[in-house]
């Protein structure tokens, strides 16, 4: 029976000796939480985020050399996009020039060719009117 005892006696202190480790964990923990209190932690981030985007609306507004800087980047760009949008304005308006072309051709009597343009296409008479009489821009051009 000694020997139970003393069996006993020592699972308990190991028990005890456990759970005081584990409330200490469990008190480090907790004061951990604590001190990152996450509302405070949320005012903050909220706060520097609105000082960060404040900063950077001055710079843009107010910054006379991040205005001279926008304005050099988009000026020399402008020549270049103006090019690309040039380009793809330009296929679109011959294709859109043939699908006219191929219509009028189609189902326009000859006779009322010009006065459909004229009514119905005015700012593109004068080079729907050389595809439809390509025998009349050729005598023009000589």
């Amino acid at each position: 029976m000694e020997y139970l005892e003393i069996v006993n006696s020592v699972v308990l202190a190991i028990l005890v000796a456990l759970f005081f480790m584990q409330n200490k964990v469990l008190n480090s923990v907790k004061t951990f939480f604590e001190i990152f209190d996450i509302e405070k932690v949320k005012q903050y981030v909220k706060m520097n985020e609105e000082t960060v985007l404040g900063k950077a609306a001055n710079l843009v507004a107010d910054d006379e050399k991040m205005r001279d800087i926008m304005h050099e980047v988009t000026s020399s760009k402008f020549e270049e996009m103006s090019k690309f949008y040039a380009k793809i304005m330009g296929e679109r308006l011959v294709q859109s020039a043939v699908v006219n072309y191929k219509f009028i051709k189609g189902t326009i009597a000859e006779e009322d060719w010009e006065r459909f343009v004229d009514e119905q296409l005015p700012e593109s008479k004068e080079f729907l009117m050389k595809m439809l009489y390509p025998e009349d821009s050729d005598n023009t051009n000589s």
